[in-house]
């Protein structure tokens, strides 16, 4: 039996701008964080990283890739929801993406960094009490786990 460890990872602290929310980077306490993922990250023997194509995203895996010496992949597919998205789509999406890339990767471990609703949508699906309140209490950053056996 195959088994896929998928890291889920929110993003760290964005900075508080009026600047598109593609395009906007990291806090100084945000890019602090991301520094302090590198030592976490290093001891989860990952083989693969994956963001959504924004800039919040990258910078917050941008120092454990350099210190892995892995390559960042973009997905539109693990962007941000929208406020009018339902989190079963945002699930849906979500779920689809995971399953594309353990696909690539059945038997390694994987980071995805991506958002609160993106990250909500994946819990959801594990567990469909997990509401809005508990939405709420999901950190930047935040580093979720979900273990992928081989008919899962």
């Amino acid at each position: 039996m195959s088994t896929a460890n998928i890291y889920i990872l929110r993003h760290a602290t964005p900075e508080r701008t009026d600047v598109p929310n593609r395009e906007r980077p990291l806090s100084n306490r945000g890019r602090h964080q991301a520094n302090a993922l590198v030592p976490i990250l290093e001891g989860l023997d990952l083989s693969a990283i994956y963001i959504s194509p924004f800039a919040g995203t990258r910078q917050t895996v941008d120092p454990f890739a350099r210190s892995a010496s892995l390559s960042i992949v973009e997905r539109e597919d693990i962007r941000e929801s929208t406020n009018d998205e339902p989190i079963p789509d945002v699930s849906n999406r979500m779920l689809s993406a995971i399953h594309d890339i353990i696909t690539s990767h059945p038997v390694e471990n994987v980071l995805i960094c991506t958002h609160g609703g993106c990250t909500w949508g994946v819990l959801y699906h594990f567990d469909s009490t997990f509401d809005y309140d508990d939405y709420k209490t999901i950190r930047t950053p935040d580093l979720f786990r979900v273990t992928v056996s081989d008919g899962d």
